[in-house]
């Protein structure tokens, strides 16, 4: 049993925080402190009253407040105690009964807890909208999934029904091609030519498409054999040559008098040069200058490719290889994309073993280089695709 001193009591209550007041065996008040009424939000004349009339609380327990009274107890205690405040706010009161040895009493300590309640009761608030916003995130994401699937489905879809006519058109300018050329004027040829260039533009547009389906799904494979890249470089840039020529755009070309061997697959290889070389001619300018060099390091096969375009930022190159993105330069101007291509490019590069980087100037022209890995040595071959 607890039989608290004058002098503690007296210290408690200067705290500013806690208030008491001693209750006889009859459940009756008999003495508090001076703050007692302020705090519990009571009469004055609180002597001599019930103590289950100054604290409703206690009403239906005063078996075991008076077994509290009488020692037999060791105590009572109630928190989260409600009281509106003058203010008309709500106070928080924890209300705790010890018995009293000597006086056969009840010391019945008040504290006041509203600080710490309404903390407590902010941290549950937010607790629970966290919950709430965790949930709709939840519900979130699992909808942008399902946009996610269907989109997938749909580019698939018109990925592989665009391919069917641009394979019977391509197929029927080829027939007239090589039909014509001894009847048709040369000047008609060339348009033939420049549909099939761009029909072959739009193919490759179609396997970036369906290429991005397959890295969403985490299904590129890379089917690597030994392939002669300065090759891979002539055969890609014969697709922008008329481009090229109208646009009066120069193409230096620094390669090797022999092959360049490097280890990949040929298609995916062509797929990166597409995208490298699509860009350089777009933002170069016409009568601007598209360079392109080749050589085989100790480790590695390098390219590079640069132009005399726009330039970009240090800001746009850290973003320029995320998906969609497009600088500010192509956004004002009438170039068209959607932003995949260095996207894709960089990740096929990489499936390779390779890497890809860029440095640009803005108002100067951008540079991009890439390595690819040069073939195995025979006791190293290993012809297992590699996955990415």
């Amino acid at each position: 049993m607890s039989d608290l001193p004058p002098q503690l009591l007296t210290h408690l209550v200067s705290t500013g925080r806690l208030a008491y007041a001693q209750i006889t065996p009859a459940l009756i008040v008999s003495q508090v402190s001076a703050n007692f009424c302020q705090m519990v939000q009571c009469d004055e004349t609180v002597l001599g009253q019930p103590l289950t009339e100054i604290c409703a609380e206690f009403v239906g327990v005063e078996p075991m407040l008076e077994a509290i009274a009488a020692g037999t107890e060791a105590g009572f205690r109630l928190e989260q105690v409600q009281r509106t405040l003058p203010d008309g706010d709500t106070g928080y009161l924890t209300l705790q009964l010890l018995p009293l040895a000597d006086t056969a009493g009840i010391l019945l300590v008040v504290e006041d807890t509203t600080r710490e309640s309404r903390f407590e009761q902010e941290l549950v608030q937010e607790r629970n909208e966290l919950r709430l916003l965790k949930a709709q995130l939840l519900n979130a994401n699992e909808q942008l999934y399902q946009l996610n699937q269907f989109k997938n489905m749909f580019i698939s879809m018109a990925a592989h029904d665009l391919r069917t006519p641009l394979f019977v058109v391509h197929g029927y300018l080829q027939m007239i091609m090589a039909d014509s050329m001894l009847w048709l004027p040369e000047e008609y040829q060339q348009y033939i030519q420049n549909s099939l260039n761009q029909i072959q533009w739009l193919n490759n547009l179609v396997t970036d498409l369906l290429t991005l389906d397959k890295i969403e799904q985490g299904q590129i494979v890379i089917k690597a054999n030994v392939v002669d890249l300065k090759q891979l470089v002539q055969q890609s840039l014969e697709l922008f040559a008329d481009l090229a020529l109208d646009r009066k755009q120069e193409i230096v070309l620094v390669l090797p008098e022999t092959a360049v061997s490097a280890y990949g697959e040929a298609n995916r290889i062509k797929q990166v040069l597409f995208n490298l070389l699509g860009n350089a001619f777009k933002y170069t300018p016409d009568g601007g200058t598209v360079r392109v060099a080749l050589w085989e390091g100790e480790e590695t096969a390098v390219l590079q490719i640069s132009d005399t375009g726009p330039g970009m930022t240090p800001i746009e190159q850290d973003e320029l290889f995320q998906p969609y993105y497009r600088t500010r330069s192509a956004q004002q101007s009438n170039i068209t994309g959607i932003g995949l291509g260095l996207f894709i490019a960089k990740t096929l590069v990489e499936a390779h073993g390779g890497s890809i980087s860029v440095d640009s100037t803005l108002g100067k022209g951008t540079l991009f280089t890439t390595s690819w890995p040069l073939p195995p040595k025979p006791e190293n071959i290993n012809h297992d695709e590699s996955p990415l």
